[in-house]
């Protein structure tokens, strides 16, 4: 009986090219994991790593868990300033106080963990957001805030005198200004208007020049708004002309000055900042 044949021998395909290096070949099957060229793996290739090693591969350490995500302070701060429209101004009466025990009393940080505190600072109050992104529960930190709204009036009346048409009018232009010079506010709503509804306090009664002792609520434009006009007509009754036609067209712009800074809650101390070399 003949010997098996343990060693590789070149069997040559049939349509092999031929060349230098003969006829192309093909091994006999070994067994699995067999190596029958004898190739040496890449000392980068798992395999090579791991014959390096001893025959073990290297742990790999499982990624870190993402970071949480940062709590949304907006709903509460927006419940917890609703609640308190109408009630006693908090604290010392001061705008600051209002924002202040808000943001403390849902968990976030004040302005103190942003920065230092005078009576003239432009306070921060957490994570600067844009005025086009506000939302509910924002801080609004003001400088120099001037709200000027006019009002420009025309009153026409016609009436019949002999047949004919006639007509008179009057005009009338009035101004009054809304300051917010170094006040801080909590946003409550945005409006379809474009204005924004804060709650405040801190605030002059315009009819007695005397502090309002409660919490307020009002609307407030952030950017100039182009004139509005509204026309009303009446008829009303005089004893020389008769029925008289009495239209009435008031026209009025708002329009803003000043800065506005606004801030999204947070309870995450600022990160200091990379020292320079």
């Amino acid at each position: 009986m003949a010997e098996p044949d343990n060693h590789v021998s070149a069997l040559a395909h049939p349509n092999a090219p031929l060349g230098g290096g003969g006829p192309g070949g093909f091994a006999k099957a070994g067994p699995l994991n067999s190596n029958p060229f004898k190739i040496k793996p890449s000392a980068q290739s798992p395999a090579g790593k791991s014959a390096s090693s001893g025959g073990s591969a290297a742990p790999v350490s499982p990624p870190a868990p993402p970071p949480p995500a940062p709590r949304d302070f907006g709903p509460d701060l927006k419940d917890a300033a609703e609640k308190l429209i109408g009630q006693a101004v908090l604290g010392d009466g001061e705008c600051y106080a209002l924002a202040d025990k808000l943001l403390l009393g849902a968990g976030a940080k004040s302005a103190p963990t942003f920065g230092k505190i005078t009576d003239d600072a432009n306070y921060v109050w957490g994570d600067k957001v844009e005025l086009a992104d506000v939302e509910p529960g924002n801080v609004l930190q003001f400088r120099n805030f001037n709200i000027d709204v006019k009002v420009d009036t025309k009153i026409t009346r016609t009436w019949k005198e002999n047949g004919l048409d006639q007509e008179d009018w009057k005009t009338d232009s009035n101004t009054q200004t809304f300051k917010r010079g170094h006040h801080t506010a909590v946003v409550t709503a945005l409006n379809a208007d474009g204005t924004l509804t804060i709650v405040e306090q801190h605030l002059t009664n315009r009819a007695t020049g005397t502090l309002f002792t409660d919490i307020r609520q009002n609307a407030i434009p952030i950017r100039s708004i182009p004139a509005k006009t509204k026309t009303k007509t009446d008829f009303e009754s005089d004893p020389v002309r008769g029925r008289v036609k009495v239209v009435t067209v008031e026209t009025t712009t708002t329009t803003v000055h000043g800065t506005i800074w606004a801030y999204k809650a947070t309870d995450q101390a600022p990160k200091p900042k990379a020292k320079r070399k």
